[in-house]
């Protein structure tokens, strides 16, 4: 079976437009592994600066971030014991009446 090829001259052009491709491939790859890496770095900056409060101005009247997750925690513990006990009153068991005569 005849498998026809392209001559050497067409053959050594499709090989320097392949690694030509390559090379970009290869460059744009180098470019986006600095670019995840600059991306982490402002995220963690990000992160960093919003939870010392430097993200933003702060209003010197606003409660300090350790006392707001108390009383956040504090509410949440409050809601799941009243859920618990209405979970409770109506989840007792009820007690069997009495026949008349027994």
């Amino acid at each position: 079976m005849a498998i026809p090829l392209p001559s050497f001259q067409e053959q050594q052009a499709i090989t320097d437009i392949v690694e030509d491709q390559l090379s970009v491939i290869d460059h744009l790859e180098t470019e986006l592994d600095a670019k995840l890496k600059s991306a982490q770095a402002l995220r963690q900056s990000i992160l960093r600066h919003a939870f010392t409060g430097q993200l933003v101005p702060q209003d010197p009247g606003d409660e300090p971030a350790a006392a707001l997750l108390r009383r956040i925690a504090a509410e949440r513990e409050a809601r799941e014991r009243q859920a618990l006990s209405a979970k409770g009153v109506a989840g007792k068991p009820k007690r069997p009446r009495q026949r008349a005569g027994t």
